[in-house]
């Protein structure tokens, strides 16, 4: 199955990022068959969903054209603003203290 073969794929890659199976174990306080149960879900809706994605983009087509007439089409007035100085805006400020 497309999940399995997902789930031994991440495990083999966290296998060969940590140097061992053991270490891998020690790290995520498990064994590797509670691991692949653990990943099994999160990893059929991940496959679900890109499925899905898939579906409803397969007959659309955007160029870079496309885009900017869409946010030229936006008002300016409805644009956020941003600082030019680059320094945080004051609500994000922590000058407070």
């Amino acid at each position: 199955e497309e999940v399995e073969s997902a789930i031994d794929q991440r495990i083999n890659y966290f296998i060969s990022e940590i140097g061992s199976e053991k270490r891998l174990e020690e790290y995520f306080k498990k064994t590797i068959p509670q691991m692949k149960l653990e990943f099994a879900k999160l990893f059929r809706e991940q496959l679900l969903a890109q499925r899905m994605e898939s579906k409803i983009t397969s007959g659309i087509s955007v160029t870079p054209e496309d885009v900017r007439l869409f946010f030229n089409e936006i008002p300016k007035d409805s644009l956020p603003t941003f600082p030019r100085n680059g320094k945080p805006l004051s609500s994000f400020s922590s000058s407070t203290s």
